[in-house]
Order: C-alpha cells, then structure tokens, then sequence
C-alpha cells in the first residue's frame, strides 16, 4: 500500500507546484497524477481540493521525513 500525504490546494496550485513542494522538483508530477486519477488535468486547481502526494520510499528509508519537513 502507498504510503501519502493529502495536500489541500490552494487557488492557482497546479501539479508542478504540488510536485515542487514535496519533491523539490517540478518534473516529479507523475507519481501525483497516478495517484489522482479522480482529478482532472487541468492547469491550476480551485482551492480547496485534496490531492494524494505520494511518499518516496527512500525518502522514508533515509530520514523518515519529506523534503519539505526538513529543516
């Protein structure tokens, strides 16, 4: 089972932005997107809408925390 985070958007988030956050890198929108296919490809989101991010296994193995928690 994927282990995720739920990431509420706010206006004008888009996937890139989401991946950017988590992943600190906005080419990392694939594993988002496969997560989420309830949700359409749209170029921003209203605010609001929760979206799966997913957590990479190294980044659990490694620190037990995300990019974005990190100090």
């Amino acid at each position: 089972m994927t282990e995720y985070y739920i990431h509420t958007t706010s206006n004008k988030d888009r996937w890139d932005t989401i991946a950017a956050k988590y992943y600190g890198n906005c080419y990392e929108i694939t594993p988002i997107i496969e997560e989420n296919p309830h949700l359409p490809i749209s170029e921003e989101f209203e605010s609001s809408v929760e979206v799966k991010v997913p957590i990479k296994e190294t980044e659990l193995k490694t620190t037990g925390l995300p990019n974005w928690k990190k100090g």
